[in-house]
């Protein structure tokens, strides 16, 4: 099981960093078109030698984004030619990742709003990954409740499907949120014995209490 939690990590690491990857070349050619643009509107020839001002170049390579800029006369310079494009494919691919995102998490929440019999997990340390996928080897839709929004194994979650709450667990909210209610089986992960406090405070579901 540990040569498998690890390979997950690697994974999600991996994932993660792949990621961030993405996003600093999308922020990097959006700099990138931003200076280039203004640097081809400062160059362009104008009717009796006039030059575009500084400010008023910056602010038209910045609405080179949605594809609008004012007439500049012909032939353009080469630097305006590429932010053109440039901008509003910077934006394109901006736009699609972040409706791919939303749609991933609103399929998530959507099918969670369906689901009864399902497995709520408390805690994600190791043992509630492992418990957790465990549970979707099983075909069970698992929900894991964790307070920290940092948690290194989030990312290995989203990879795997695994639907996460981020607050703490005692609270009647999250748990609301969790559908507890509709749960087959809720499940405590906890370090120490205050665990025992936040087992007496979900109620009447079947609970177990592990030693993460």
């Amino acid at each position: 099981m540990s040569a498998s939690l690890n390979h997950s990590d690697n994974s999600a690491y991996h994932h993660d960093k792949s990621s961030r990857r993405q996003w600093r070349a999308i922020v990097l050619l959006a700099l990138l078109s931003l200076v280039l643009g203004a640097i081809g509107f400062a160059r362009a020839n104008y009717p009796a030698g006039d030059h575009m001002g500084a400010m008023d170049a910056i602010y038209n390579s910045m609405r080179l984004f949605h594809m609008h800029f004012d007439h500049v006369p012909q032939p353009l310079p080469w630097e305006l030619q590429i932010a053109r494009f440039l901008a509003p494919l910077v934006l394109g691919v901006t736009l699609l990742k972040g409706f791919v995102y939303a749609a991933h998490s609103h399929r998530h929440a959507f099918v969670h709003r369906s689901q009864s019999g399902h497995v709520v997990v408390c805690g994600l340390g190791q043992k509630g990954l492992q418990l957790a996928r465990e549970y979707r080897r099983q075909q069970l839709w698992v929900v894991i409740v964790e307070k920290d929004g940092q948690n290194e194994f989030l990312s290995i979650c989203d990879q795997e499907h695994i639907h996460c709450i981020i607050g703490d667990a005692a609270e009647p909210a999250v748990l609301k949120e969790a559908r507890v209610e509709h749960a087959g089986q809720v499940i405590v992960v906890t370090p120490d014995r205050g665990g025992d406090r936040r087992v007496s405070r979900l109620g009447p579901w079947r609970c177990h209490r592990f030693i993460s």
